[in-house]
């Protein structure tokens, strides 16, 4: 199993009942249910730090848009607050 690393985690006495209780639901292991969430975490928090980037690159060169533009977009949506 070369591609596989060990990663030792401690948390709560509830969450690791909660896992077990999921894994034996689903006809899983801890480990590969453990394994699943890291994976959509880590790939959202990756997703999440490009997106700020973008956004402060964005920002940066000036574009932006004025609190009259953000109004009017949020009344033609029915947000209004």
């Amino acid at each position: 199993m070369a591609d596989r690393a060990v990663l030792s985690v401690h948390t709560k006495p509830e969450t690791r009942r909660k896992i077990e209780a999921l894994a034996k639901a689903q006809g899983r292991t801890k480990s590969s249910l453990a394994n699943e969430a890291l994976e959509q975490y880590v790939a959202h928090q990756e997703w999440l730090v490009r997106e700020i980037e973008r956004g402060v690159l964005a920002a940066d060169r000036g574009e932006l848009v004025d609190d009259d533009m953000m109004e009017a977009w949020f009344r033609s949506i029915g947000a209004t607050g």
